[in-house]
């Protein structure tokens, strides 16, 4: 992917390459025009092509980049080129996973207050979008953008893979993932919190 550096999609000049995400190759890159630094998202082709993915995915990232919250990554743009979409959106400092990573090496956990503080904020976006009728469908702690200012913040991001919940169904039928816990393990963990 070393090979895209230095090239123009959209109207972003690609600086560095990141690394691949589940489903994108990452790069560090900037706005032609306006000088602003981005995370530019190139899908990766394994994941759909061709005119009836390429309409679905740019009315799903419609749906996303209307969502304003501040513990929502801002998407910026968003289209295709040469056949594969992109998304250029709000640059973080890490991910939460990246920082409990860092914590564990070092041997100094995160003060669990801090933590609860972060998880309050991925609740805060998470509800935004509910509240917009968006769903992530794959929260995880690479999802969970990492603001290192004066005040830390953490930012719901990746929803690449959101799904609608007006359009739940016809999603389910292409993605049949489920979560199931069972019955009993519930009823155990409604007893030990009582």
């Amino acid at each position: 992917m070393t090979d895209l550096v230095g090239r123009t999609i959209g109207d972003y000049r690609i600086e560095a390459f990141l690394g691949d995400g589940s489903i994108d190759q990452q790069f560090d890159a900037r706005h032609i025009r306006l000088d602003r630094p981005v995370l530019l998202r190139l899908l990766d082709q394994r994941f759909g092509t061709g005119p009836d993915f390429s309409a679905r995915f740019l009315n799903e990232l419609r749906a996303v980049a209307a969502l304003r919250a501040p513990h929502i990554v801002d998407i910026y743009d968003f289209g295709e080129q040469d056949g594969r979409c992109f998304i250029a959106q709000e640059r973080a400092t890490s991910t939460l996973r990246e920082l409990l990573q860092q914590q564990a090496q070092a041997r100094d956990p995160l003060a669990m207050l801090d933590l609860v503080g972060l998880i309050r904020h991925a609740a805060d976006g998470l509800a935004a979008a509910h509240a917009r009728g968006v769903v992530h469908g794959a929260i995880k702690p690479v999802s969970l953008y990492l603001q290192r200012d004066a005040t830390p913040t953490l930012k719901v991001g990746d929803f690449g893979i959101a799904r609608l919940a007006a359009s739940f169904a016809a999603v389910d039928a292409c993605c049949p993932a489920r979560i199931y816990v069972a019955g009993a393990s519930l009823e155990r963990a409604d007893r030990r919190e009582q």
